[in-house]
């Protein structure tokens, strides 16, 4: 090798080489992006509509379904589904992994404009909103005030603190939400209104038309152009009141005739607490490609500059902040990773037993890991646990290469002792090179199917592949470079105990290999039987997407039945929210009452909590949560669920999802009961609920069409009135100090609290105004709260969380039991959420697993110029996978995306082992021993190689498997998995390698003399 001579015979510019690698990979650690997962976009955008008053069975007829129709052919649609609700319709379009969300946006855009006239003219325009904008929310502030009251608190916000966190570096995103806003109300009085006979509409109209300010065009005078422009907007609220509405008996009737007009704050219908305070929150976000980590802390030090101007009335807390569990994860992969690395070095000292030989392996690691940040620079990844991932499974086999180059030089230059040092250190490698670069290749062969996976898993993975490609790539040039210079200059060849005790390992599993080629049928026997029997654990084992993470924040969420007043709600929440806040473990609790999402519609019967945990707790969250559960109160008519919040659940979805669909709401509200009832039982299930438990109280309007038809009355007419007189409509906006402020016309409370005055409400005519109850039925009855579809077909959904037990064992037997639903005809039951998640990645996996199994046969029949050689060394797979799933199964882990990942690793290194060994025997018969002969040396030659590279492997992943710091729960399976199937397959190679090798040698010897003859 003429590069291996160049650096052993040049060594101060291989030194200046590698610390030119070392200056450039601290630059690009620095420089590199830092996240909790790899960079991604969820490939998911949402239609929301709002439609406000309507019901929803009203917003599912007239918004959601002929939206759903327009949109159903966009491009690369992997599924469909929706939520239609009391004036909101929600469309959620989930395209395939990898489509381009610009694209299908701009598209949906596009065939929304075909479908707007469709819309009633109530409805607001169309919206598309991506996934990532809802999910990238990664800092919550919550803003209190000893002084001002909520609407001059949320002014405060708005005014002066949202535009000062939009400018902060890397925030994409600010979002206010909670306190109240400040309209100018117009309350009606409905006995004037009538005995002047003029109608609601009449009121909205005027507003309307008196509130106008438009250009006129351009008039030259004196050699001067001026641009005419009329002002006919209000200036002050004593103007809006001036309003003239119309004329009776030429006398002018004025808006301050008829209603009262007031600047005041409107109706509280959403809250935000922070720790028991009435609060703004602020949530700050950036964009799906930022950095997570340095917005977090731009923010902070924002907040530190304000801390100098803030009033003193005002405080701010933080409510959530994602950086600190990310720098607690990274931190703690990278602490494992350099603890890893650590160990390795060990190994190799007790292996060489001498520091200035260990010194070698030092170096190189170093110098393999800043080679592979610089190439992650490069190529624009980011630091997260996945990339970091990759990096500590990368510590254990880049010093794999190294290992077989140092002791292949090691050993000749203890054997040539006299000759020259230099000569032997390239030939030691010279020796190996063709081995390594084959173990190289063929590890590297089994992350280039990575580019055939889909869905989740490539997304999740593809860093972590990448990483371990350049690590591999770096490792290998260092051995050949790097470890024969400083071999040549460090190692030092030592005689004494260790060099006894190791002859008599040797010499132990001599005598033990002799036997088992003596009886090679039994030990191939009995290395089939185990196989056999590790298959069967895989039924004891669980199976799901991702292990859950301890962010050490969960979620707690009170509901009361539909109808519920705000009042109660609020009241509740607040006792709530004190009994959480005495336990030492919670540092914040930010509360919203009255809303399910951004862009949800308004719950007055439901709360939700998001605590946050202090770092510094014995218990792990899940913990935390199983004793909260024992001790929460409980309280008249409410529902409490407590449930750990991942963003594995925010893209998987609930660990069990069932979808019952049908046509019939009313039968899908029975079966949807009988599912909870059926599967309520089962140990482990929490959080258990149907999106259709309960229907919502409804006082409906029944129109008698033929009537107002005669009448010349338009249904939205009588829509209108009744929106504007119970819910408020806003007319227009008035603008006071650069602000807008909605005009908001609407009845007292005392005029719109009964069904007795709704259907007294003055309907306009061709002629005069009558009430409502002349061309309307008013009745009471129940309407559903929410509406779901999914693939244009309605659907009740049962979902639910998990613990205490297998995952996969409580989703099988929620699937046994709803067997037994008898469901009418055109009825069926489809499984969603993580089950299905879980089936397509580990199809993608096992697609990409099969591909990496050829491509590793091929790499090594490229290398042996055999197709007999390869298929010795395939039977290490097998192998591998007895110790993987074993391991999985003591430590009670879970077959997920990242421990099927480790059985992929495991088919490119496992295979080195044997290549090794292989390639050493047939140099030895090359040169003339005995098949016996040559396996019996080979074995003890290549023992203390095989096993060092095992072993620094195995402890360089060992604190990856045990899990021990923040968020490394995650990467657990997957060190879990390849140590154990490393090390049986170590052992059981050194076996069992051998015999598979005589016999397969003893057919193609028969096959070749039954050709000659």
């Amino acid at each position: 090798m003429k590069i291996t001579q160049l650096a052993v015979r040049n060594p101060v510019g291989t030194i200046l080489i590698i610390l030119v690698v070392a200056v450039l990979g601290i630059i690009g650690v620095l420089s590199l992006p830092t996240g909790y997962f790899p960079v991604f976009s969820i490939p998911a955008a949402v239609v929301v509509t709002a439609y406000p008053g309507a019901s929803a069975l009203e917003v599912e007829q007239e918004i959601t379904k002929p939206i759903e129709r327009t949109i159903s052919t966009v491009t690369d649609i992997y599924q469909m589904r929706s939520t239609s609700s009391e004036g909101f319709s929600q469309v959620q379009l989930s395209l395939n992994w990898g489509a381009d969300l610009d694209e299908a946006v701009y598209e949906i855009q596009t065939q929304l404009e075909q479908v707007r006239n469709e819309l009633p003219r109530e409805a607001d325009k169309p919206t598309v909103v991506t996934i990532n904008s809802l999910l990238q929310v990664s800092m919550e502030l919550g803003i209190t005030s000893t002084e001002r009251d909520l609407a001059e608190l949320r002014e405060y916000v708005e005014d002066y603190l949202q535009d000062r966190f939009s400018r902060v570096e890397e925030v994409a995103t600010v979002q206010v939400s909670g306190g109240t806003e400040r309209i100018v109300e117009v309350l009606i009085d409905r006995g004037k209104l009538a005995s002047r006979d003029i109608s609601l509409m009449q009121v909205m109209g005027a507003l309307q038309s008196n509130n106008i300010t438009a250009p006129g065009g351009r008039i030259t005078e004196d050699s001067k152009e001026y641009v005419v422009r009329t002002i006919g907007r209000y200036q002050t609220v004593d103007e809006i009141k001036r309003t003239r509405i119309t004329d009776k008996d030429d006398i002018p009737i004025y808006l301050e005739d008829v209603a009262k007009v007031s600047f005041t704050k409107a109706e509280e219908r959403v809250f935000t607490r922070i720790n028991c305070k009435p609060s703004v929150g602020v949530g700050i976000g950036t964009r799906s490609d930022g950095n997570v980590v340095a917005m977090c802390d731009a923010v902070k030090e924002e907040l530190k500059v304000l801390e100098k101007t803030l009033p003193e009335d005002i405080e701010i807390f933080i409510a959530q902040d994602q950086s600190k569990f990310i720098k607690r994860s990274v931190n703690s992969v990278v602490t494992d990773a350099l603890i890893g690395g650590l160990l390795a070095a060990v190994v190799v000292f007790l292996f060489l037993g001498n520091i200035r030989n260990t010194l070698v392996i030092a170096i190189s690691i170093p110098t393999s890991i800043l080679a592979t940040f610089m190439m992650m620079r490069a190529f624009n990844l980011s630091l997260n646990i996945v990339s970091l991932g990759g990096l500590a499974l990368g510590i254990g086999l880049v010093v794999d290469s190294a290992i077989i180059v140092l002791e292949s030089i090691y050993r000749h230059i203890g054997d040539n002792t006299k000759g020259d040092r230099e000569e032997s250190t390239v030939f030691g490698t010279r020796e190996v090179g063709l081995a390594i670069t084959a173990s190289t290749l063929t590890t590297l062969s089994v992350f280039l199917p990575m580019v055939f996976l889909r869905g989740l898993a490539a997304v999740l993975l593809g860093e972590l592949a990448l990483t371990v490609v350049f690590a591999l790539v770096a490792s290998l040039l260092v051995a050949i470079t790097v470890v024969p210079m400083l071999g040549n200059q460090l190692i030092k060849v030592e005689e004494g105990h260790a060099s006894n005790l190791w002859n008599r390992v040797t010499g132990i599993y001599k005598t033990i290999l002799d036997w088992c080629l003596n009886h090679r049928w039994i030990t191939i026997g009995v290395a089939f039987v185990i196989f056999i029997l590790s298959l069967g654990l895989t039924r004891l084992i669980d199976v799901e997407l991702l292990p859950a993470t301890d962010e050490s924040q969960f979620q707690v969420t009170l509901e009361y039945p539909v109808g519920t007043s705000l009042d109660i709600t609020e009241d509740t929440s607040c006792k709530l929210e004190k009994f959480l806040s005495q336990y030492p473990e919670v540092e914040t609790v930010f509360t919203t009452i009255g809303q399910a999402g951004p862009f949800a519609e308004e719950v007055p019967y439901k709360a939700e909590m998001m605590v946050q945990l202090s770092s510094d707790r014995d218990e792990s969250t899940q913990e935390f949560i199983e004793q909260l559960r024992k001790e929460i109160p409980s309280y008249p008519d409410a529902k409490v669920e407590v449930a750990l919040t991942t963003l594995i659940r925010d893209i998987g979805g609930a660990a069990v999802d069932v979808r019952i669909q049908g046509s019939d709401l009313d039968i899908l509200r029975d079966l949807g009961e009988k599912a909870v009832a059926a599967v309520s039982d089962i140990e482990g299930l929490v959080n258990l609920q149907s999106s259709l438990s309960e229907g919502n109280p409804e006082i409906q309007v029944k129109i008698d069409r033929e009537m107002i038809a005669d009448l010349g009355i338009n249904i939205s007419d009588i829509t209108g009135t009744i929106r504007t007189a119970v819910a408020g409509s806003t007319a227009d906006q008035w603008s006071s100090n650069g602000r807008e402020y909605d005009i908001q016309v609407r009845l007292p409370e005392e005029s719109r609290d009964s069904a007795f005055e709704l259907s007294n409400l003055l309907i306009p005519t061709r002629n005069k105004n009558i009430p409502l109850n002349q061309v309307a039925k008013i009745t009471y009855g129940e309407g559903p709260v929410t509406i779901e579809h999914n693939e244009q077909i309605r659907n009740v959904a049962i979902t639910a969380d998990t613990r205490d037990g297998s995952q996969r064992a409580i989703v099988a037997e929620v699937r046994d039991r709803l067997e037994n639903l008898d469901l009418p005809e055109g009825y069926e039951v489809v499984y969603e959420g993580q089950s299905r998640a879980v089936r397509d990645s580990f199809r993608s996996l096992g697609i990409a697993l099969a591909i990496a199994v050829f491509l590793v046969y091929v790499v090594m029949g490229v290398q042996f110029e055999s197709f007999i050689y390869p298929f010795i060394i395939m039977f290490s797979l097998p192998l591998a996978s007895v110790g993987a799933f074993l391991a999985l199964f003591i430590a009670r882990s879970s077959i997920s995306l990242n421990s099927f990942l480790g059985l992929l690793v495991l088919a490119g290194i496992v295979v080195n082992d044997s290549i090794v060994l292989v390639d050493y025997i047939n140099s030895l018969r090359s040169r003339g021993k005995e098949r016996q002969e040559a396996i019996l040396t080979a074995g003890p030659v290549r023992l203390r190689p095989i096993l060092m590279t095992s072993f620094t492997t195995i402890f360089g992943l060992l604190p990856i498997a045990l899990g021990l710091g923040e968020g490394a729960e995650t990467l657990a399976p997957l060190g879990i998995s390849v140590i154990g199937g490393l090390f049986t397959s170590t052992f059981l190679t050194l076996l069992v390698i051998p015999c598979v090798y005589t016999i397969i040698d003893d057919l193609s010897r028969r096959k070749f003399r039954s050709k000659e003859n």
